[in-house]
């Protein structure tokens, strides 16, 4: 298959005799405008042929900044379509753009949220299934097209926040200086923002800054949820996040639990006879090995005064005063699991000996049943329930909230936060991430010492909400 460009009398064709089958009449621009782009160099027009025989079309417009090309309509010929037409279709367009340095393919897609009916809303969301099976991405924008609502996809998601200036550039490109303030909106779809809190959202310190602390409080004054996705017990979160005005949910002890303003309203526990097993195997590990040990019981952690006295030696040398500062002391730690055996939200291993702490990794996950498994931090092994995580929580957490996996963005640094940049309609890894955190994300912001979180949620507000104003 080829991608021609289309002579003038071709694109009438298609004009007249392809376009109103393929698209609603109020989504079809004047010929005349068509031709007008065209012949200013601004608007491209492509066939797609096989072996001589048109198979469809695309037409393409180039942003007034030449930093982006919108594909405005997209079609294949109806006897072809669902044999691999359409994929081979943007892989050549995807070529072309890049041979000719038109800038990043952006598109629009119709918010399969307001399709009249399940039909309609099933061929939307198949739609947005195929442009991400075919390398697009969903960026966090909206925009209201003659009161028609998209959502907005990119070829570039590490340039998903420039998306927002790239669509306005096209837009002054298609129409009139008098008409883009009263014909396009541009906003976010995104409602929610959810975050992890050690080394995401808190400094090098432990500390919340102050400019991140303004930047969540006034996406709750816009109206946005913050929920706090933290490895943490939940009496252990930082009051100062806690208390901030509007934050009402949190997920704690790597999603084991679910809070609203305080109050538990979800939670998995390990099995009773999981815990027993994990204690054998702690019993035996420490015989080989310099481990300890932490459990999560209600929203309370308990440690080991062991590890209390001496965080540093099993690897905590960062987290001395906050160990010390959140943790109950207790010289009989299995007792006190024993005693709430049926209350355990997590237990942790903790140990400085990557050798002998890999392996007891590969042993927990092939010798006790109903766990899983995961790590905040190198140096902690950290146990919950079988198919515990903060991505399913948060995934429970959106649905209670009737807020859709779209609208959620998601920020973490460690292996533990992997599921949840994965649920999240866009998952954002800082700077200092894992390697696993920053493969499963589709954007990495700076670091968490450097206000990644707020870097992106202040150019949210501001980019997207000013434009939304001003455009109306």
């Amino acid at each position: 298959m080829v991608l021609e460009l289309l002579e003038e009398s071709m694109i009438v064709k298609i004009y007249e005799e392809r376009m109103p089958k393929d698209f609603a009449k109020g989504e079809i621009k004047p010929l005349a405008r068509i031709l007008e782009l065209r012949g200013q160099g601004k608007y491209f027009c492509y066939g797609l042929y096989d072996e001589g025989e048109f198979a469809g079309y695309c037409f393409l417009v180039v942003s007034k900044e030449q930093d982006a090309v919108l594909l405005d309509y997209f079609a294949i010929s109806k006897e072809l379509r669902g044999k691999g037409c359409g994929s081979i279709c943007l892989s050549l367009l995807k070529a072309e753009i890049e041979r000719r340095s038109f800038g990043t393919l952006i598109l629009e897609v119709e918010n399969p949220r307001f399709g009249k009916d399940e039909g309609e809303r099933e061929l939307r969301s198949r739609r947005i299934a195929f442009y991400i099976r075919n390398g697009m991405t969903l960026t966090y924008l909206r925009i209201f097209l003659y009161d028609v609502e998209y959502l907005v996809m990119t070829a570039k998601k590490q340039e998903m926040l420039r998306t927002a200036e790239q669509i306005y550039h096209t837009y002054q490109v298609l129409l009139k200086p008098d008409k883009i303030h009263t014909k396009l909106r541009i906003s976010t779809n995104i409602r929610c923002f959810a975050t992890d809190m050690d080394r995401t959202l808190l400094n090098e310190r432990g500390k919340l800054s102050l400019r991140t602390k303004n930047a969540l409080s006034e996406a709750l004054r816009k109206g946005f949820h913050v929920i706090i996705a933290s490895g943490r017990a939940y009496d252990t979160l930082p009051k100062e996040i806690t208390s901030i005005p509007g934050i009402e949910y949190a997920i704690s002890s790597n999603g084991a639990s679910v809070w609203y303003k305080g109050e538990c309203i979800r939670r998995i526990v390990l099995k009773e006879e999981a815990v027993s097993d994990l204690l054998a195997v702690y019993g035996r590990a420490k015989e080989e090995f310099f481990v300890a040990m932490e459990v999560f019981v209600n929203g309370k952690a308990f440690c080991e005064r062991e590890y209390f006295d001496d965080p540093s030696a099993f690897g905590s040398e960062k987290a001395v005063e906050y160990v010390r500062g959140t943790r109950a002391v207790t010289d009989n730690l299995e007792g006190v699991v024993r005693e709430h055996i049926d209350e355990v939200e997590s237990i942790a291993f903790i140990s400085k000996d990557r050798e002998n702490r890999e392996k007891l990794k590969r042993k927990l996950l092939c010798e006790i049943p109903g766990i899983s498994v995961t790590s905040s931090i190198e140096h902690l092994i950290e146990i919950s329930g079988q198919d515990v995580s903060k991505g399913e929580s948060l995934k429970w957490l959106l649905n209670e909230l009737h807020i859709e996996r779209e609208e959620c963005m998601a920020f973490g640094d460690g292996d533990n936060d992997g599921e949840m940049l994965s649920y999240a309609g866009i998952g954002i890894a800082v700077e200092n991430a894992s390697q696993l955190a920053k493969n499963t994300a589709d954007f990495v912001t700076k670091a968490h010492f450097q206000d990644g979180v707020a870097v992106v949620v202040e150019e949210i507000l501001q980019k997207c909400v000013e434009i939304d104003e001003i455009l109306l």
